[in-house]
């Protein structure tokens, strides 16, 4: 077989698999952004609307230390497509209640909460499909394409998102994206389901508990899983303070909204690819501080924005100066966490600690809104300052050398573990 993207569609259900991939992300990445306009434009409110984004991402993240194991001795392709056909599920409530004129917030927050617990499914089982389906000659190719199809969903999503609510309006948008997520989960369907054997026969419980055992017992995983939360209510707060702003300008809109945040995505995967270019092991502590740092600047900068004759110009600058700094950080992030695991625990450590480092955007949302009801401009810098403060934080508490330590002598928890016996403090 010749090693080639040529090469790599023509293995069976490569095709329907990475059509679904690009059709689950790029509506996954509209609808973080459209829930939030739809929910302003339904109830005016940003406390609302922080909560409902609070609970469409929170449950699921929870949870998500499960989803691998679940993968693993299951198979894949149908928990996927249960995770798509679940969000058609939500937006056909949505649309029932509003035509109904039955539409608050609460059953909208039972409605996302319950359908955030299978969201990990899909994530976790799509990626995973991608090196038993693919020879391992074209594991690199395969991952470039996946890597470029969630940065170019990453791009699209937010702006089209803004275009189809200033055009088509709220519930249009939202039934657009359930449209995208039916198609992903038809072609699913026509993906080969690898042969694996069951991996392991202990409860779920037990495997997730050995993981958080594994990540405690490292200095580096564990300083980095609490500080990482910290770093992430900026984004949270600016999911809902974001369009709040723009939305209150004399020529604010949707589209413009969606703009700001393709803004900030596109410069994060330039600076990202740049920085992946780059030898950079040994300098991570001091990196992660400076990004974060510069993120904090850039949410700064478009938090005073406002007090500017040229607001909307200064929120893209402040936006497009923290996605700089902001896909390095993750880069950096991603390398930090690989250098201090075991190959063996590299799936659950990911998977446990990737979900509480992502839990800072949903609180960060719930917080936001709360605090955007009484003041924006205020709680916009807040979180920015406290951003910026996070580098102390990368600089204080994560060891100056990953040292191989860190990831040798976690194993034997999971095997005190697994006997029963206690862990070692």
């Amino acid at each position: 077989m010749r090693e080639s993207y040529w090469g790599l569609f023509k293995i069976r259900g490569v095709s329907p698999l990475i059509g679904t991939m690009i059709l689950s992300r790029l509506g996954a990445n509209m609808w973080n952004l459209a829930l939030v306009l739809f929910v302003l434009e339904q109830f005016h409110s940003p406390a609302i609307t922080g909560l409902i984004s609070f609970f469409g991402l929170t449950p699921g993240l929870l949870i998500s230390p499960l989803a691998g194991v679940v993968l693993d001795r299951h198979g894949r392709k149908r928990w996927v497509a249960l995770d798509l056909a679940v969000g058609v599920a939500i937006v056909a409530c949505i649309t029932i209640l509003t035509f109904l004129h039955q539409l608050s917030p609460v059953p909208i927050i039972l409605i996302v909460g319950i359908g955030s617990l299978t969201l990990p499914l899909s994530a976790s089982g799509m990626r995973t499909l991608i090196p038993l389906l693919i020879p391992r000659p074209l594991w690199g190719r395969a991952n470039a394409l996946d890597s470029a199809s969630g940065d170019a969903t990453f791009l699209l999503g937010p702006v089209l998102a803004g275009v189809l609510f200033t055009i088509l309006g709220g519930l249009a948008t939202l039934q657009v994206i359930a449209l995208l997520w039916l198609v992903g989960a038809l072609l699913v369907f026509f993906v080969q389901e690898p042969h694996t054997k069951v991996q392991g026969k202990e409860p779920l419980w037990l495997s997730a508990r050995q993981g958080m055992q594994y990540i405690i017992h490292s200095p580096t995983l564990r300083n980095l899983t609490w500080i990482m939360p910290l770093a992430n209510l900026g984004t949270g707060v600016f999911l809902v303070a974001l369009p709040v702003f723009v939305l209150g300008l004399p020529y604010g809109n949707s589209t413009l909204v969606g703009l700001l945040w393709s803004g900030f995505a596109g410069a994060g995967v330039i600076s990202g690819l740049i920085l992946g270019s780059l030898h950079t092991e040994g300098r991570e502590r001091w990196l992660m501080a400076l990004f974060v740092f510069i993120v904090g600047i850039g949410f700064l900068i478009t938090a005073l924005s406002s007090l500017t004759a040229i607001p909307l110009v200064i929120a893209a600058i402040g936006m497009i100066i923290a996605g700089l700094a902001n896909g390095p950080l993750n880069v950096t992030m991603f390398s930090v966490r690989q250098q201090a695991t075991n190959p063996d625990w590299l799936g659950r450590v990911i998977a446990i600690s990737g979900s509480i480092s992502l839990l800072g955007t949903p609180v960060g949302s719930a917080l936001g809104g709360l605090g955007v009801s009484g003041s924006l401009v205020g709680t916009m810098a807040v979180v920015a300052v406290l951003t910026m403060v996070c580098a102390l934080f990368y600089l204080a508490f994560l060891p100056v050398r990953i040292m191989p330590s860190d990831s040798l002598e976690e194993p034997r928890v999971a095997e005190d573990l697994s006997k029963g016996g206690k862990a070692r403090g």
